[in-house]
């Protein structure tokens, strides 16, 4: 249910939401994260390893970099009374 609601977001709105989302799914140990991506691959029909699915080639110094601009976004949303609701 959730990939489809996902799809169906504009462009705007799926990268506005998308920090909450990663948020939501950090939840979850890694175990279960890899079995949730081999039902989303199995879902679309996509031959692959859920666990690539679940890994990054990018450089984690900009990793770090962009988790630490999500925070400073963060702080600054909940200042002006922007941010998710209490």
């Amino acid at each position: 249910m959730l990939d489809s609601v996902v799809c169906a977001l504009p462009d705007h709105d799926f990268l506005s939401g998308l920090p909450a989302l990663r948020q939501a799914f950090a939840f979850f140990p890694p175990r279960e994260r890899e079995r949730i991506a081999g039902q989303l691959l199995r879902r679309r029909g996509v031959r692959g390893s859920s666990r690539t699915l679940l890994r990054t080639t990018a450089d984690p110094l900009v990793i770090a970099r962009a988790g630490a601009l999500e925070r400073n976004v963060s702080r600054l949303l909940s200042r002006y009374g922007l941010g998710a609701a209490p």
